[in-house]
C-alpha cells in the first residue's frame, strides 16, 4: 500500500504543479487579450510600435473593471528594469494618489496601475523623466 502512495506521489505534484503554475496572480490580468477573455476590458490604447521612455518602454495599455468593487484602473505594461522606486512612470494629468501600485511576474514585465479618471480621457500622455508619448484609445 505504501508502495503504490510513494509511486503516485510525484505524478499527483507534477499535476499539481502543471495546473497551477500557469495561473496568473497579478493585481490586474496580464495582458488586453486576458482582460478581453475575462470580460473586464473597458478600453485600450494604441502603444506606437517604438515607443520608449528613457530606460522603459510601454507594451501595453488598457483600462479594466475590477471586480468585486467595478472600479476602473489603467494598466501600463512596460519592458524594462524590475528595479527601483514605484511609478516608473507618470500619465500627466491624472493625481499621483489615484496610483494604485505596481506588481510583475517572475521573468515577466512590470505593470503599473491607477485608478482611472471619469470619463476616460481619449488621449493619454506617458511620461519619464522628461520623455513624453500621447497614446490614443482605440475606437473600433
Amino acid at each position: 500500500m505504501s508502495t503504490s502512495l510513494v509511486k503516485s506521489t510525484p505524478l499527483l505534484l507534477a499535476a499539481f504543479l502543471l495546473t497551477s503554475c500557469g495561473e496568473h496572480r497579478g493585481d490586474t490580468s496580464a495582458s488586453v487579450q486576458q482582460s478581453l477573455k475575462n470580460s473586464l476590458l473597458v478600453a485600450e490604447y494604441v502603444v506606437p510600435s517604438g515607443a520608449k521612455l528613457a530606460d522603459y518602454r510601454p507594451i501595453q495599455v488598457w483600462v479594466e473593471s475590477v471586480p468585486p468593487t467595478g472600479e476602473h484602473q489603467i494598466i501600463v505594461r512596460l519592458a524594462g528594469p524590475h528595479h527601483g522606486g514605484t511609478m516608473r512612470v507618470r500619465i500627466a494629468d491624472i493625481d499621483e494618489m489615484k496610483y494604485r501600485g505596481i506588481w510583475s511576474e517572475r521573468n515577466g514585465p512590470p505593470y503599473e496601475h491607477w485608478a482611472a479618471p471619469t470619463p476616460l480621457p481619449d488621449v493619454l500622455t506617458l511620461e519619464r523623466q522628461g520623455k513624453k508619448i500621447e497614446i490614443r484609445r482605440r475606437t473600433q
